[in-house]
């Protein structure tokens, strides 16, 4: 992997361990939950959302965030927040974080030698469950290491249906992780024909073909890591 996007694993000089934890995949909707996207599609991935997170879309290139948690509003801020992502061990603390994991298709993992995505690399990480010796000075989200050797602070999210949940309760579960953070802006429709088996007008259709496909744009980091990490093809998501 490129040291500019994993910036720990390539030097770490830090002790790992291996353990026996199952592995998980967490995605984090930045902002309100799309309600027509159907999550129950990445099969592989547990899908939450940061409501308090508000989005100023003015700039399609340069979006905007503030709300709560302040540390990753800064940080989507700093960092662009779509496609970024964390490796947390199970002890809960971050071992490497990266930006674009939907990037490095022709990349060779330094870890297996093999030519792959940095989603490979960042899951034969996780796999491994490397760990790292808790930091406990203040994340600093605006600096290209500042979540690396700490813990997340705690948050409030919501489950797709709604339900609060704990940060902690989620990252810090005794499993390591890959956190991928996404953004799907909460009025682009997903889906094709707006109602099944009804007659669309083209023009009708063609703007609902074309909604469908910037919010797959939105959701390509999930798409790509349950194809390529568990082969699960994804086809219906418009």
């Amino acid at each position: 992997m490129k040291r500019n996007n994993f910036a720990h694993l390539l030097a770490s000089a830090f002790v790992f361990s291996i353990s026996a934890a199952e592995p998980e995949v967490i995605a984090i909707g930045i902002g309100e939950k799309n309600p027509t996207l159907n999550e129950s599609l990445f099969k592989n991935t547990k899908v939450f959302y940061t409501p308090s997170i508000k989005v100023d879309e003015g700039s399609l290139q340069k979006l905007s965030y503030s709300g709560e948690p302040a540390f990753l509003a800064q940080w989507f801020n700093s960092d662009g927040a779509a496609n970024d992502f964390l490796v947390i061990g199970s002890n809960g603390v971050v071992y490497d974080q990266g930006k674009a994991i939907t990037a490095g298709i022709d990349m060779v993992d330094v870890e297996t030698e093999r030519k792959g995505s940095f989603a490979k690399s960042a899951w034969a990480v996780v796999q491994k469950d490397r760990t790292v010796g808790e930091n406990r000075s203040p994340i600093s989200p605006s600096e290209p290491d500042g979540f690396i050797r700490r813990k997340l602070p705690a948050f409030n999210m919501v489950t797709p249906e709604g339900t609060a949940v704990d940060s902690k309760t989620v990252l810090e579960n005794g499993k390591p992780k890959l956190v991928i953070f996404f953004y799907l802006k909460p009025t682009t429709y997903i889906g094709g024909e707006k109602e099944s088996g009804t007659v669309v007008r083209s023009k009708e259709y063609m703007q609902g073909r074309r909604e469908s496909a910037s919010g797959t744009e939105g959701v390509r980091a999930l798409i790509q890591t349950e194809r390529e990490l568990f082969g699960n093809i994804i086809h219906d998501i418009y």
